[in-house]
């Protein structure tokens, strides 16, 4: 929070009164549009997941199984705030701010979200937003709402580019040509029940046989 000091210049500044400013949740595109929105009244409701490690059940016949980690979660925050303007008690229009919201989670742009002094340590998207409408003025705009924002984080990836080196020729159309001398079909495939030209033939009738 952001402190406020009034002092009375005198031969000695002394401290009047101090007063404690709450600072604001603000969601900033880092690219792009650079969109920027602050919110008017501070989100207390924040929810912060996927600070753990996936883990999955090695199986072991007859054993309990083994708990192994597989690979690291996204982490993701979960806003719920009020939207409304604070000159006058939420009694003007929002209808901006809820196109700005909307806008923000239609671009494929980082953003980064910051509470007061303090900034997330990683890229977020705003995967999610819905709103609620709570109040509206004689003109059917929307003067107070209940927003939800989920910003899931985002990893930049980088693929390192291998060079190749370029062909300075061009190919050979013409078939290759083979090493090896091909054999004779006669020569080379012979049949398991050939026999020599001087060979005696035995018949293989039974009655030829006993004859």
């Amino acid at each position: 929070m952001a402190v406020i000091t009034f002092t009375v210049q005198s031969t000695a500044d002394t401290i009047v009164n101090t007063y404690t400013a709450p600072q604001r949740a603000k969601l900033t595109q880092m690219s792009g549009a650079k969109r920027s929105i602050a919110f008017p009244y501070g989100p207390q409701g924040i929810s912060y997941d996927g600070l753990g490690l996936e883990y999955s059940n090695v199986e072991r016949p007859g054993l309990a199984p083994l708990l192994e980690p597989t690979s690291r979660k996204l982490r993701s925050v979960d806003v719920s705030a009020v939207l409304a303007t604070q000159n006058d008690g939420g009694r003007s229009s929002i209808e901006g701010q809820l196109s700005v919201f909307q806008a923000i989670a239609g671009d494929n742009v980082d953003c980064s979200f910051t509470y007061g002094v303090v900034t997330l340590p990683y890229r977020v998207r705003l995967t999610n937003f819905a709103y609620t409408a709570i109040q509206r003025d004689l003109d059917g705009n929307i003067t107070q709402a209940e927003i939800n924002l989920k910003l899931d984080e985002h990893i930049i990836f980088s693929q390192s580019i291998v060079a190749l080196k370029a062909i300075e020729y061009p190919p050979d159309d013409s078939p290759s040509k083979s090493t090896k001398t091909p054999t004779s079909t006669a020569t080379s495939e012979k049949s398991p029940t050939s026999q020599p030209s001087d060979a005696v033939f035995v018949p293989t009738d039974k009655h030829t046989v006993e004859q």
